[in-house]
């Protein structure tokens, strides 16, 4: 808390990892972006290992963390990347819980409307009985999850 509000950091966890100690000491919450999927560098063109260094350096510097999970029908709708979130979930003190969304393709108009190519797809979207599903797959594994719509 700082000057007595409360603070939240949405983050994709890719920054220098020698922020953490500062970043821990005025963050009350990392809503932390995660990918776990192999291809994490494929499709986000940075690698994923030094992101999930930060978390596990949140983590254990006594942050409180939110994995937030963005779904791609087809990209990482496998029951391997489930299984990957369960794990991390697992191994982390301070995780709340975990957020699963689909993809959305919001800003579709906003590309066109400045005459760049939008590379989103459609087909991405996972629609609400997919997540819902997703949603009891991991509650299985015992993870604490959230479906956002």
């Amino acid at each position: 808390m700082v000057r007595g509000l409360r603070v939240v950091v949405e983050t994709s966890g890719y920054f220098d990892g020698a922020l953490v100690p500062s970043l821990v000491s005025c963050v009350d919450l990392f809503l932390f972006d995660f990918k776990a999927s192999l291809r994490h560098k494929e499709h986000t063109g940075v690698d994923g290992e030094k992101i999930l260094k930060n978390l596990f350096a949140i983590d254990e510097a006594g942050g409180k963390t939110v994995l937030r999970c963005i779904l791609l029908a087809g990209k990482n709708t496998e029951t391997s990347h489930y299984d990957k979130i369960a794990e991390i979930f697992h191994r982390l003190k301070g995780c709340l819980r975990v957020e699963i969304f689909s993809y959305r393709h919001y800003g579709e108009g906003k590309y066109r409307d400045l005459g760049l190519p939008y590379h989103g797809k459609r087909e991405w979207i996972v629609e609400r009985a997919g997540l819902l599903g997703v949603r009891e797959y991991l509650r299985a594994k015992g993870v604490r999850v959230r479906v956002l719509e």
